[in-house]
């Protein structure tokens, strides 16, 4: 038995070196991508399209049962450069760490936001390149995470804090309403739902204007569980008293 402990450490060891040793020639390729005035070739760089290939056949195939030892080792060294500012070394190992274990929902949540939020708001710091450079970087960033959602969507359609997500990437990236309101809708009647996802679908209605969509939105959350709650209650209330005045043309 002691043997068999020993050679399974040992064979583990040796699987980790590859592992690693893989992942940092792929991220040497980005690395040396950000630092350069070329940015925008990171953007379809290391593209792993779980539309194209199927994720839960490469990891069963590729890693078996060390897929979960895996990932929390992923998941360690991910930490590590978090914490060290090395967020332009982050997204190929969220892009592995999801191709092995799609169904590892925090895995797509957290890549994502590293895109559309830390990496595209990074570019501010990026050297030597035109505000209209930046600018576009920055976007071009920001649709990584989105896409990079709806990859982890197909591949878990009943995932609630996927779908929210997506809304919330549309609703305050980029202040597009009118795509926020399908993906908050989608989330709020899936199971393990927040009881703010409804609200903010109610808010994206009447921040595109419509307002009568919105008023009723708020009437219905009035039969939601969160109603039960006095904070939430004054919440729901305030808003079908202020668009009820729009809806009928009050003054507010």
């Amino acid at each position: 038995m002691t043997d068999i402990l020993k050679f399974s450490k040992k064979d583990f060891l040796i699987f980790s070196f590859v592992l690693f040793f893989g992942v940092f020639l792929s991220i040497q390729g980005e690395s040396r991508a950000l630092k350069s005035i070329n940015t925008l070739k990171i953007l379809e760089f290391h593209r792993l399209n779980p539309k194209i290939i199927s994720a839960k056949f490469i990891g069963a195939a590729l890693f078996g049962g060390f897929r979960g030892i895996i990932v929390d080792i992923t998941w360690i060294y991910i930490d590590d450069l978090w914490h060290h500012g090395r967020f332009y070394k982050l997204p190929p190992l969220y892009e592995f760490i999801t191709a092995i274990q799609p169904e590892y929902i925090d895995g797509w949540v957290m890549g994502a936001w590293h895109m559309a939020y830390n990496m595209s708001l990074d570019v501010e710091n990026t050297p030597n390149i035109s505000k209209h450079l930046k600018n576009k970087i920055e976007l071009q960033w920001v649709y990584r995470g989105i896409d990079f959602l709806k990859d982890g969507i197909e591949l878990n359609p009943l995932s609630a804090k996927l779908n929210f997500e997506l809304g919330w990437t549309y609703y305050h990236r980029l202040k597009d309403y009118k795509n926020s309101i399908e993906w908050f809708e989608k989330s709020a009647v899936l199971k393990d739902s927040t009881y703010v996802t409804p609200r903010l679908a109610a808010y994206s209605y009447e921040k595109i204007g419509d307002y009568k969509t919105a008023y009723k939105k708020w009437l219905d959350l009035k039969k939601h569980p969160s109603y039960e709650d006095n904070v939430s209650k004054k919440i729901i209330d305030k808003n079908i008293e202020r668009l009820n005045k729009i809806t009928s043309g009050e003054p507010l």
